[in-house]
This record gives C-alpha cells, sequence and structure tokens, in this order.
C-alpha cells in the first residue's frame, strides 16, 4: 500500500513536470511550480476521504479535531463551542484552507477585506500600514486579520501579511458564517448582540479597522455578550458578595437615646451617679428623708 501511494505521487509530479515542459516555462518558474508540487504532494495525502462512509455528525466531529486548534484562538468562537458545539463543527467545516509559497502575498494593505484570514502553519511577515517596505513583523504563530469582514462590508486592509515559507491559512465568509449560525436561534441571538457591539466599538477607534483594534476590541465585546455572563458571572454583582449596610433600629432618632427621662435614671448603674441629672434626685431623697425625722420627734 505505500509503495502505491509512492507511485501515485510520482506519477502527479512527472505529469506536472511534462505539463510544464511541453509549454516551454521558464526555468525559475519550473523550478517554484515544482517546489509547490512536492510540498503538496508531501503535506497531503494522495487518498481522499470518502464521506459517504461515516455520518455527518463524525464529519463535523472530524472537522473539529482537525481546526479547533485553529479556530479557538478568537474569543467569539471559543464561546461558540462551550454555548452551541453544533453549530461550532459546522464553522470548522465551512473553513477554506489556502497555501501560499514563499514570498507570496496572503493579502496587501488597501485591498477589499473579504473574509476572515486564520494562519495556521508556516512563517509570516507582517507590515502594518500602507508602506510595503516599512519594517515588518515576523511571526510563526496562530493570528487572526479581517473579523470585521464577517459583520461588515467595504472594510480595506490597513496592513500587509507575506508568507515566508510555504504556509497555510484558513479563511471564512460572512456569508458562511451566517449559513451556520442561522442553525439556532439563541446562536443568531448571541452573534448578532456580539456583531452590534464589535461594529460599533470599532467605530470608536482611531483606526476604524485597524487589525490590532480587532483583536482588543474582539475580547472586549466577547466578554460583554450575555451568553458569556451567563457562563462566567462577575464574582461582584453575585448576592453573597453583597454587603448591604444595616440600619438603626431605632429608625434613625439616635439622640433620643442620649436624653434620659425621670423613671429612666434609677437604671443607670453606679458608675453614672456624676450625672447632674442622678445628682439633683439623690439631693431630693435626702431632704425628705430629714423632713420625715422631724415630724416624727415632734409628734413624740
Amino acid at each position: 500500500e505505500l509503495r502505491a501511494m509512492n507511485e501515485a505521487r510520482n506519477r502527479r509530479r512527472r505529469e506536472v513536470r511534462q505539463y510544464l515542459s511541453s509549454q516551454h516555462v521558464s526555468f525559475e518558474l519550473v523550478s517554484r511550480i515544482m517546489r509547490f508540487v512536492d510540498y503538496r504532494l508531501e503535506k497531503f495525502s494522495s487518498t481522499q476521504l470518502d464521506t459517504s462512509l461515516i455520518s455527518p455528525t463524525l464529519q463535523l466531529e472530524l472537522y473539529v479535531g482537525q481546526r479547533s486548534n485553529y479556530v479557538l484562538e478568537m474569543p467569539i468562537f471559543k464561546l461558540l463551542t462551550e454555548c452551541y458545539h453544533d453549530v461550532f463543527g459546522s464553522v470548522c467545516a465551512a473553513l477554506q484552507k489556502n497555501v501560499y509559497e514563499k514570498g507570496e502575498n496572503v493579502f496587501i494593505a488597501g485591498s477589499w477585506v473579504s473574509c476572515l484570514y486564520i494562519t495556521a502553519t508556516g512563517h509570516y511577515a507582517y507590515i502594518e500600514g500602507f508602506d510595503t517596505d516599512g519594517e515588518s513583523l515576523e511571526f510563526s504563530k496562530t493570528r487572526w486579520f479581517g473579523e470585521l469582514s464577517l459583520y461588515a462590508e467595504g472594510t480595506l486592509h490597513q496592513s500587509t501579511l507575506i508568507a515566508e515559507s510555504f504556509a497555510e491559512t484558513f479563511t471564512l465568509t460572512g456569508q458562511d458564517l451566517a449559513e451556520c449560525v442561522k442553525q439556532s436561534r439563541g446562536c443568531m441571538s448571541m452573534f448578532c448582540d456580539y456583531a452590534k457591539d464589535f461594529v460599533a466599538a470599532m467605530q470608536g477607534t482611531a483606526s476604524k479597522c485597524g487589525d490590532e483594534d480587532q483583536v482588543h476590541v474582539a475580547a472586549e465585546c466577547c466578554r460583554k455578550n450575555q451568553h458569556y455572563q451567563e457562563l462566567y458571572p462577575d464574582p461582584k454583582t453575585r448576592l453573597h458578595n453583597i454587603q448591604i449596610p444595616t440600619t438603626n433600629s431605632n429608625g434613625g432618632d439616635s439622640d433620643r437615646s442620649q436624653e434620659l427621662m425621670p423613671w429612666e435614671g434609677d437604671n443607670l448603674e453606679q458608675g453614672d451617679s456624676n450625672t447632674p441629672g442622678r445628682a439633683s434626685r439623690n439631693g431630693s431623697k435626702e431632704s425628705m428623708e430629714s423632713v420625715k425625722e422631724e415630724e416624727f420627734r415632734e409628734h413624740e
């Protein structure tokens, strides 16, 4: 079986070279094309999966297993897989894979943004702004660009992305996303709220459609979404974490406790005898006792 696969790859490679020779293609272009063909033949299997042999559910699970690591870099898709896993599988299946050779532009500044780009493999050079000769930032990890194109039309790239090696990306259009989301009313509501907040937030930025602004806005809008707040409620808003101030049981008439009525003075402790009210009551009691003694003597 392995020998048959190698023979199939060699046959396809030979057919490409024979075609290029018959078309009198330049040697430089032939070299570039053959390097690309070798990469494709080595990277991708010559056998194709017969999808009629497995159920649609298994097909979606297969796509999720192959592509979810790249898609889950985006906050809204991470929330999608937690709330609507079936819809997330459809999004993974709707992704289109693209392969680029070294030095090929993935997109250039000033062009229309037609889809979402997610880098999968390879090395890239990212140039911010419209000057293609400006300073470039090289990276090889997964990043995404053009999310705003999923919810709004007429946006322009404000940067350039160049493949520095053989590279693969996934793309997703707004129409394909809408076809996936409409499977669930709750998912439609979640994406509608998120899209409104996302577009409004981008309008408030200085760049209007800058790549870095889209990354920051995506995280903020996702945390504001109702589905996210239900899954991850803010601890400050939980009832057992709220401190309710206690009110005075006397209804705010606290000064009343400091004013003693005549019949309340006898209940004071002995240490309170220095108060003026207590001293006057002690003097009146002594005078009454002296009057009683004088009357008793006169009677005798």
